[in-house]
């Protein structure tokens, strides 16, 4: 064990250790997915995917909804809640999830993870990433404005 010990502290001691995409890049904590950009009547499609019990859900609410605010002609928001199928971006109280909003998470989140953000099908995160809900909302908006340059 001591052996061991000392094996790992000569390693660590010898190595680089370089942290990237930390709390200080809008884009950390989502992955990019080599994927078409999703559209739809030429708005990009952003999904989000909760549930009615998730707390992580309800706290990340107001930063996606003023991230989107002011990009309503360039983005069409859908924000699924898993288990009661309703799309709370509409006023219509919906019955079931959209077989191609079913298909993304499962695609991307075989662990059934919420909040699952899929952006334009090229951006996606599994959670909350910050601590702060100005730093999520900052994250949001700048894939936006990369989705719809």
């Amino acid at each position: 064990n001591t052996a061991v010990t000392l094996y790992l502290s000569q390693l660590r001691s010898a190595s680089e250790i370089v942290l990237t995409g930390g709390q200080d890049d809008p884009l950390a904590g989502f992955t990019v997915i080599d994927e078409d950009l999703c559209t739809s009547e030429g708005k990009v499609l952003l999904h989000v995917f909760t549930t009615s019990t998730c707390e992580a859900c309800t706290w990340i609410e107001p930063a996606l909804v003023r991230a989107v605010d002011g990009f309503e002609n360039e983005v069409t928001l859908h924000r699924w809640q898993l288990d009661t199928g309703d799309d709370l971006a509409t006023p219509e109280i919906e019955s079931g999830i959209s077989r191609q909003a079913l298909d993304l998470f499962k695609a991307f989140n075989n662990e059934g993870k919420v909040p699952f953000t899929v952006f334009g099908c090229t951006h996606v995160r599994k959670g909350n990433f910050y601590s702060s809900i100005t730093q999520e909302e900052e994250g949001f908006r700048t894939i936006i404005q990369e989705l719809i340059v």
